[in-house]
């Protein structure tokens, strides 16, 4: 996982845009404050059980909306969970998946063959650690994918304010936006990192990423509503988390059908 920080308090949310590192940040981060805020004595079960429970939500989704990872691991989801609490394993499933590759297998940019997309996802996943390293300063918020940018910054300050009223509160709803919330820029540089490949390969990976961040951001709208309407949090801040939230989502949106088209002209070209 990239170590990359920003210098303005916000370090902790990116890049976190590759498949292995999008569960890790959500231990990472609460782990930290939790040891340096809360006593542990003040860890309540209802607590644990909570954030265990969106942890395990946000996996299925993960898992379920993603057709390489599946079958990468054959369909089994249990494998996958236990290869995001032991990485190794993912390492493990990709040196005997290329085993068994044919060298001159069929083209991935076509979709062709059994092995297509296992063999996209390792392109795209396998070498994320080396990657953020080496292009981190890349991926920071820019003018040049506004998107990004905009839930960039509507990540940072939920992020900062689930912070404070997790802490005091223990409120479900709020553990489950701030952990949605980190993804939905980490899902939409991925795919725009994917689609700058301008291929039906690169398109076809990006489909997936900004499917990823259309419900991710659609759970942390879901959730701050209801911290909305049970008063958690400033009633105001958490009312233009929403509006800014519904925007990003038509914004994503419109991504999506972008990518949807270009795919079919690019399809319909190749055939």
């Amino acid at each position: 996982m990239s170590d990359s920080h920003g210098g303005d308090g916000t370090g902790e949310l990116h890049p976190y845009f590759f498949h292995r590192d999008s569960t890790d940040v959500l231990r990472e981060a609460f782990g930290t404050l939790l040891s340096s805020r809360a006593e542990p004595t003040a860890r309540k079960p209802s607590a644990e059980t909570d954030e265990e429970t969106v942890i395990l939500e946000q996996r299925h989704m993960l898992f379920a909306h993603d057709a390489p990872m599946q079958q990468l691991f054959d369909g089994d989801f249990d494998a996958f969970a236990q290869a995001l609490d032991e990485p190794w394993r993912f390492d493990e499933r990709l040196r005997r998946r290329r085993s068994t590759v044919p060298p001159h297998a069929p083209s991935v940019e076509h979709g062709e063959g059994e092995h297509a997309q296992t063999r996209l996802w390792e392109f795209h996943g396998d070498d994320a650690h080396e990657h953020a390293h080496a292009h981190a300063h890349e991926h920071g918020p820019s003018e040049s994918d506004p998107v990004y940018d905009r839930a960039f910054q509507w990540a940072c300050r939920i992020e900062r304010w689930g912070r404070r009223v997790y802490v005091a509160q223990k409120d479900r709803d709020c553990y489950r936006a701030f952990a949605n919330v980190t993804l939905v820029p980490a899902k939409i540089a991925f795919a725009s990192s994917a689609s700058s490949d301008n291929d039906v390969a690169g398109f076809t990976t990006a489909l997936i990423g900004y499917r990823q961040a259309w419900i991710f951001c659609l759970r942390v709208l879901e959730s701050l509503g209801s911290c909305y309407a049970r008063r958690v949090g400033r009633g105001q801040t958490v009312h233009e988390f929403l509006d800014e939230g519904r925007d990003l989502l038509a914004d994503i949106e419109s991504r999506i059908a972008e990518v949807e088209s270009e795919l079919r002209f690019r399809k319909g070209n190749t055939e």
